[in-house]
């Protein structure tokens, strides 16, 4: 036996059932946003590290540059003079 209910019931369903689908849909929506935007912050954050580390290899250098002449003299003169 089937009990005939107001369209209302069925319509204030559907509502629900559309409201649930394009929250449902905006979910999604900016899950495939967030999927596409990985790589350009994967780039990003590979550009970050890259100037960091040009950063610390520059700075070695400086310590570099600056340690071997002495250290090149101090044997020079170790080895010529004592």
């Amino acid at each position: 036996m089937f009990v005939l209910l107001p369209s209302s019931v069925f319509s204030a369903a559907l509502r629900i059932d559309r409201r649930r689908c394009v929250v449902a849909l905006l979910h999604l929506s900016a899950r495939l946003h967030l999927q596409e935007s990985i790589p350009q912050h994967r780039s990003t954050l590979n550009l970050v590290q890259s100037d960091q580390m040009n950063r610390v290899l520059f700075f070695l250098t400086l310590i570099t540059a600056t340690s071997v002449p002495v250290t090149f003299l101090t044997g020079l003169w170790g080895m010529n003079f004592v």
